[in-house]
């Protein structure tokens, strides 16, 4: 079945756009039909009573009027407005439109700019989480402790696979255990996040044997590891400037089964212990190289982005597109969330909503709601065709 068509990309038809110049009669028509259809849950006035549902004051004709025929249609699944509009055609649709567009929104105070708009570090968050590892992990994920592993140059999908062996069981550390327990998938993923965009270090500790023997023994471990222990694969631990003390706690563990994976312990077999000292002690003393992963954008981006199509401060240009400003933070939200994961259909804004992080939905919310909403005031400019000539 052919995914249905944005209702925002189609051009404005000539009905439409006469819409945009209504008469004091259409408006008044499309009053009546607002009281019988759309006032109990929108108001008269367009201020939604209910947080959860969007504020209709001011908000874009073009943009109502296609979703209302989205709802009749049955395109947009919302039980109580298929049931006012149903029976609706689009004439009284668009005079419906018209009204709600026609309205002034109640006067608020002007909002203050927050203080990420000009700029902020989107990993801030997750600071928080990293801060309670730095004691063993330092700060930015490089450790300088002894048999502690550097958690730098590793990718995401990795650090995620690592602790939730750890919350399974099938890492054994009582401590980690005991840390990791508390943290949601959500959180686990910002974490590794943070750890890939630092900066790695290489290992400061002294070696326990010959990293030249030890390039040679690691050699049937390239395919998997790299040559030099820069793993490629999302799934591969880099292994790079790893503290050795560490990986050859790791690699004794694979061949003692305490630690417990299938490729590791074939690969470990047939090894002794002055075989495992030379290839920590190649891996240790190789540079290692960040992961390539994309950074996340900062609230203050993300917001440009969404202006692009909803307007300066979330008052939209478009007839088309809707308007932001003054929305409900609750309904917002909402709407955020339901493109991310599909539940509202929209290509372009399920791409734009999907990356956000739950401090980015918030944000975002709170701004736009706290914008003043402005009518939009539409020229008809003649069109005048130009002279080749010149």
């Amino acid at each position: 079945m052919p995914a249905q068509q944005d209702p925002s990309s189609r051009p404005i038809s000539s009905i439409e756009k006469s819409a945009l110049f209504p008469t004091r009669a259409k408006i008044d028509e499309g009053k009546a039909l607002a009281e019988t259809n759309c006032s109990a849950c929108h108001g008269m006035d367009g201020v939604a009573a209910n947080p959860e549902l969007p504020n209709l004051a001011t908000q874009r004709t073009i943009y109502l009027y296609r979703q209302l025929q989205e709802y009749r249609n049955g395109n947009r699944t919302a039980s109580e407005m298929h049931r006012h509009v149903q029976y609706l055609d689009d004439a009284a649709l668009l005079k419906a439109a018209i009204y709600y567009a026609s309205l002034r929104y109640p006067n608020k105070e002007s909002a203050t700019e927050p203080d990420w708009i000009n700029g902020d570090d989107p990993l801030r968050a997750v600071r928080a989480s990293t801060a309670g590892c730095a004691g063993c992990h330092g700060a930015e994920g490089n450790s300088s402790v002894p048999g502690m592993p550097s958690l730098t140059a590793q990718h995401p999908d990795y650090f995620i696979t690592a602790m939730n062996a750890y919350k399974a069981g099938e890492r054994k550390h009582g401590m980690m255990q005991m840390l990791v327990a508390t943290l949601g998938d959500d959180k686990i993923a910002e974490m590794g996040l943070f750890y890939a965009l630092q900066e790695p270090a290489p290992a400061t500790a002294p070696l326990p044997g010959d990293p030249v023997a030890g390039r040679t023994a690691a050699e049937p471990c390239a395919s998997c590891h790299g040559a030099d222990g820069n793993a490629t694969s999302a799934d591969m631990p880099t292994l790079a400037g790893q503290d050795a003390a560490y990986l050859v706690v790791s690699m004794k563990s694979y061949l003692d089964g305490d630690r417990v994976h299938e490729p590791m312990q074939q690969a470990m077999t047939g090894t002794n212990t002055i075989i495992i000292n030379d290839i920590a002690s190649f891996y240790a003393s190789e540079k290692p190289l960040a992961r390539n992963v994309r950074k996340p954008l900062t609230t203050s981006q993300w917001l440009h982005r969404c202006e692009r199509c909803h307007g300066i401060k979330g008052d939209s240009p478009d007839p088309r597109y809707p308007s932001l400003a003054g929305q409900n933070k609750t309904y917002l939200m909402g709407a955020m969330r339901a493109y991310a994961n599909g539940a509202r259909s929209n290509r372009v804004m399920h791409a734009m909503s999907e990356p956000l992080s739950d401090n980015d939905i918030q944000r975002l919310s709170e701004y736009f709601a706290a914008q003043t909403p402005r009518r939009a005031i539409y020229l008809d400019l003649p069109c005048v065709e130009l002279d080749e000539s010149n």
